[in-house]
This record gives C-alpha cells, sequence and structure tokens, in this order.
C-alpha cells in the first residue's frame, strides 16, 4: 500500500491549487500520475470522487491502482468501485448480465449512501452513457434493515418484488429473495 505517500501532495504547490479550485476540465497528467493525484484528491478532500476514463480497460487497470494509493476500507479507506459497462453494444437488445446490474447498482446505491466513506467511484465513458435508475427511483427503493428492528414481512416482500427482485424458493443469485414462513433470505445487489 502507497497510502503512507499522500501526505506529501500537499507540499506541492500545484496539486494545492487543484486541490482549491476544483477544476472540471481535463488537467494535464502524466497517465502513471492519474491514480496518485486522484486518490490524493479523494484523500484530502473527503468527498466521492468519480473519475471517467475513456476506454473500459483504463478503467479496469485505475481501478486496480486505485486501491493500492488509497488506505484499505478495514482501515477507513474509501470503497473502490468499477461502475460496470454492459456487454451489449448500444444498438443491439441483449439483457445485460445479473453481474453487471450487480454491480451498477452497488455502485450507484454506494453513491446515494448518507453513511458511511464516501466512495471513488471508476467508470468509463460507455458505462457512463448507458440509461440507469433514476435518483429519485433509487433513493426511494432503498430499504435499510436493522438488527433489533420491526419489519412487516408481508409488505417487505411485496415491496422488493416491485422493485424488481424475484420470489424465488432458493436464494442462488443476488436480485432474488425467498420466504419460508418468518423466515426470509435474500441476495441484495
Amino acid at each position: 500500500m502507497f497510502s503512507g505517500l499522500l501526505t506529501y501532495l500537499t507540499g506541492l504547490p500545484a496539486f494545492m491549487e487543484v486541490l482549491e479550485r476544483r477544476p472540471t476540465e481535463p488537467q494535464a497528467l502524466l497517465t502513471s500520475a492519474r491514480p496518485y493525484v486522484a486518490a490524493g484528491l479523494r484523500h484530502h478532500a473527503g468527498q466521492a470522487l468519480v473519475f471517467l476514463t475513456a476506454r473500459s480497460e483504463v478503467a479496469n487497470q485505475l481501478a486496480l491502482e486505485l486501491e493500492s494509493w488509497l488506505p484499505p476500507v478495514e482501515e477507513g479507506g474509501p470503497p473502490v468501485y468499477l461502475f460496470a459497462e454492459p456487454e451489449a453494444l448500444p444498438y443491439e437488445r441483449i439483457a445485460w448480465s445479473g453481474a453487471t446490474r450487480q454491480r451498477r447498482l452497488t455502485t450507484l446505491a454506494a453513491l446515494q449512501s448518507r453513511t458511511g466513506t464516501p466512495p471513488v467511484v471508476v467508470a468509463s465513458a460507455r458505462a457512463l452513457a448507458q440509461m440507469t435508475l433514476p435518483a429519485r427511483e433509487l433513493r426511494l427503493a432503498l430499504r435499510p434493515i436493522k438488527v433489533g428492528g420491526i419489519v412487516r414481512l408481508e409488505q417487505m416482500a411485496v415491496n422488493w418484488a416491485q422493485t424488481g427482485y424475484l420470489p424465488v424458493e432458493v436464494v442462488e443469485e443476488p436480485g432474488t429473495f425467498a420466504r419460508r414462513g418468518g423466515i426470509v433470505d435474500i441476495w441484495p445487489p
């Protein structure tokens, strides 16, 4: 892990200028410096960071590199999410895989969360260009369940079915739930 090196960025005037100004235009950075600077921005600003790349291969590589530069989640570091790109081309009418839907929903839910450490999201332009669930609908569909909390099983099952969960006999994949009397199994996205 290289997270200990993030404190040295504050000694660089160019980094402090970027941190203070928060420019929206592309910055002329060496490719190898981008993960370090992005990790530094996230570390020092303490806010969610979305890093957009041109290609999916670059997004995959950058997500791996950011995990090396940032402190581990177990030590209070931010989680790094790769916003998944669908397998099908935009004009193809092919269903997305369950894993792709799961990764996209997990990333969107992390961005919506008001608790926990703000995440780092890496996305390719193609992944970001695909339509997704509107933010308001996602917020309305999120239902926190707390230990010791009281829930209405019947209403909860109806809500899950309305938001796209599939009722099954045995839960074996994301987006499914099963109810057997007072026992509920669910595999959230």
